[in-house]
């Protein structure tokens, strides 16, 4: 967060570039490449039960910016999709299987 201090243009333009057909995919494909699977893992959207919160975070605005620029869409539903990965992180990278095999 402090090396983006002063490159909120660059980050927002490279967060426009990484583009997706849709706004749910550009949104996506911008999470991934930010935090990745093990990462990801830490964060939820609100930071309840003891995680990190990403609406709290300096990059929440300006990915919302780039995709709702992109995409002409709500905030809403940016900011759902973003819910969404946070939720879903732990059934990504074979987790699901994990999960279902000690069932």
């Amino acid at each position: 967060e402090d090396i983006l201090a002063g490159e909120t243009e660059i980050f927002k333009t490279w967060c426009v570039s990484v583009g997706g057909v849709s706004a749910d995919s550009h949104v996506r494909r911008i999470l991934n490449r930010i935090f990745g699977h093990e990462y990801s893992l830490l964060f939820n959207f609100t930071g309840r039960g003891g995680k990190k919160s990403y609406s709290k975070l300096a990059i929440c605005p300006i990915v919302n910016g780039a995709v709702i620029e992109s995409h002409k869409v709500t905030e809403q539903v940016v900011e759902d999709v973003c819910a969404n990965f946070f939720r879903y992180a732990k059934d990504r990278k074979g987790g699901r299987s994990k999960r279902m095999k000690n069932l």
